[in-house]
């Protein structure tokens, strides 16, 4: 058997110097190039894609991060708009009690308002900050100089606030554009509206006269503003004049007040 193999590789090597193998030689490169061209460009191919696969899951995994960047500077951002706001607020307010009109001796508390409530014709709102911050039942709730009601219910960490427009509200007023400055009561109407009620006859009032309060009632600084005369509602046989106001803030639209202890 070794010497059959041994003499068949002779064979080869005497007839691989020959030309006789060189047809045989063409035919298998005429057949096998094809094929190798074809492998080479399958095989790029699959390389391109293949890099085009990776390629894609880095930008995801670049723009996940990209994402979540952008999320946080819009974070960052909102929080600090919401403290450029606050500062404005806070200034606002610190000039008005500056200028010497009231209270300058008081202290605001700043809250957030967190709920509202209109049920049977109530008109009250829920604040984000309790007796925890030194908040008071009676304390008055203001923004600028403007009176928008009275905490009436206090818990540690918030409180509920009696608004101008509740049927329970009620504080001693004055017409500071009157001549006489004609002086009256204010109280709420249905959640709606507020009402400057028992005028004397004889005192004079017109719309659009500031209305402010008076400080006789004890309950509030002299001078914060409760609204405007919108409509005279005197009748005839009415012993005291009245008037409806018209407040000079959109309450609704409110998202931050002051308490002042």
């Amino acid at each position: 058997m070794f010497l059959r193999l041994l003499l068949a590789s002779l064979i080869l090597i005497v007839v691989g110097q020959t030309s006789l193998i060189t047809p045989l030689r063409a035919i298998s490169a005429s057949v096998a190039n094809p094929i190798q061209y074809s492998a080479y460009r399958l095989s790029q191919n699959l390389k391109r894609e293949l890099e085009f696969i990776l390629n894609l899951r880095r930008l995801r995994v670049e723009n996940i991060g990209l994402t979540e960047r952008l999320l946080e500077l819009e974070s960052v951002l909102a929080v600090s708009k919401g403290l450029e706001e606050e500062n404005n607020l806070l200034r606002e307010q610190l000039g008005v009690l500056s200028a010497g009109r009231w209270g300058v001796e008081r202290q605001l508390v700043l809250a957030a308002i967190i709920g509202r409530s209109v049920r049977g014709g109530e008109a009250t709102v829920t604040i984000n900050r309790g007796s925890e911050h030194g908040l008071r039942e009676g304390a008055a709730v203001v923004i600028k100089n403007l009176l928008l009601g009275e905490v009436f219910l206090v818990e540690p960490k918030r409180a509920t606030v009696r608004l101008l427009t509740d049927p329970q509200f009620v504080a001693a007023a004055l017409d500071q554009d009157s001549p006489n400055r004609a002086r009256g009561l204010v109280s709420g109407q249905y959640g709606t509206a507020i009402i400057l009620q028992r005028i004397l006859p004889t005192e004079f009032l017109a719309v659009g006269d500031t209305v402010v309060t008076s400080g006789e009632d004890s309950k509030f600084e002299k001078g914060l503003v409760l609204g405007t005369v919108k409509k005279i509602l005197t009748r005839e046989t009415a012993v005291f004049k009245a008037a409806e106001l018209e407040l000079v803030v959109d309450i609704d639209s409110l998202e931050e007040v002051f308490v002042v202890r």
